[in-house]
């Protein structure tokens, strides 16, 4: 099933895409490829390196950039509102952990969104509100982002990157409740509130050539406790880290 939901963005590139072409001559496109490594909160789950592809493709209004596509219905230079959906990178399956045999596994979910980002000399700042639709969670989102980036030489670039994801409960309950059919021993029932999940990352962008590039970057999330106090929860911190070489055309 999860493998189904990870095609999702190459099929909305494709359909905006075509749209787009009719719309505006001038686009952007990079293709890249990577790996990923991931440090989950969940009881029993192992670490993991992934290998992780990158696509970004942008025409006009439309823009695809990895697990993500939209329209930007106001597009100035330092502000824009968007229309999004996007595939959020959550969930589990039961068979990647023993303590978390008997659970039912909890699917990537699409949602739509509504997003605004304005730049300035401080950084770009970027507030996106987000709902499930595809009859996952059925919860919804309220993320708020800041990024400012700082050229150190004619290669190298750094970005530092901070937020906080507002979520409800039945999102928050999908992914780290426990129904009362799924406890068993440790693995207490347990009901998720409304909670947030802070992050802070960096990134290290260097530049081979005009149509080369290396990105590395790194995000620490912390839970708050209504994450975190989860039966299937072993800590209310996490680490993901990735490098990634992308092409532009």
């Amino acid at each position: 099933m999860r493998a189904i939901w990870k095609a999702l963005p190459l099929a909305l590139a494709a359909g905006l895409s075509a749209s787009a072409m009719a719309a505006d001559s001038e686009y952007n496109a990079a293709v890249g490829i990577g790996l990923g490594y991931e440090d989950s909160a969940y009881k029993g789950m192992d670490s993991e390196t992934k290998v992780i592809p990158f696509f970004l493709y942008e025409r006009g209004n439309f823009f695809v950039k990895g697990f993500e596509a939209g329209y930007k219905v106001i597009n100035n230079t330092s502000f824009d509102i968007s229309v999004r959906a996007r595939l959020a990178q959550e969930g589990y399956d039961a068979s990647d952990s023993d303590f978390l045999e008997g659970m039912e596994d909890r699917d990537p979910a699409a949602e739509l969104g509504l997003a605004a980002t304005y730049a300035t000399d401080m950084g770009k700042w970027t507030v996106a509100g987000w709902a499930d639709m595809s009859d996952k969670h059925n919860g919804y989102a309220l993320d708020m982002d800041w990024e400012k980036s700082f050229r150190i030489n004619q290669n190298w670039s750094i970005a530092p990157q901070a937020g906080i994801s507002l979520r409800n409960g039945q999102l928050n309950d999908y992914y780290y409740g426990v129904e009362k059919h799924e406890a068993k021993g440790t693995r207490t029932e347990y009901n998720a509130g409304s909670g947030a999940i802070f992050k802070a990352g960096l990134s290290a962008t260097y530049v081979m050539d005009p149509n080369q590039m290396i990105r590395i970057g790194t995000t620490f999330k912390s839970y708050s406790d209504e994450i975190a106090d989860s039966s299937i929860v072993e800590d209310d911190t996490s680490l993901q880290a990735n490098l990634i070489y992308v092409y532009a055309f």
